[in-house]
């Protein structure tokens, strides 16, 4: 999958066409701060070049439990509904583009709902945190 490919795939999902590559990079940048660097890692050797960079760049060794729609509507200047439709926009392409071997190794330290995101369609995730883990 090329940087264009995933852009593209981010917009078949739902996401607005002007602008898309920074949408792709906040909403990477915030998953990445997200999710533990090793996770980050793994999920950035499936992506595209300038994807990965923006998912391992605020990436470090201890997880920033952010709220990823909050930060990408602030990053943004948008409202919290426009940014969570892009995060499932972007989340879904991922998805679709990556294999589900790296997903699982990210989804558990998504809450529930943002795991469900991350999720190839028609699949329903059974992560850590909804397990109670």
């Amino acid at each position: 999958m090329t940087d264009a490919e995933l852009e593209q795939a981010a917009i078949a999902n739902g996401a607005p066409e002007g602008g898309i590559d920074r949408t792709v990079d906040v909403v990477l940048e915030a998953l990445g701060r997200h999710v533990a660097r090793g996770a980050a890692e793994r999920l950035a050797k499936e992506l595209p070049a300038l994807a990965a960079d923006s998912l391992l760049r605020k990436s470090d060794g201890e997880p920033d439990p952010v709220d990823i729609p909050a930060v990408v509507a602030e990053r943004l200047g948008i409202d919290e509904t426009d940014a969570l439709n892009r995060v499932q926009a972007v989340f879904r392409a991922i998805a679709d583009g990556v294999p589900a071997e790296t997903l699982d190794h990210v989804r558990p330290e998504l809450p529930e709902a943002m795991a469900r995101l991350l999720s190839p369609a028609g699949e329903n995730p059974v992560t850590s945190r909804r397990a109670g883990a």
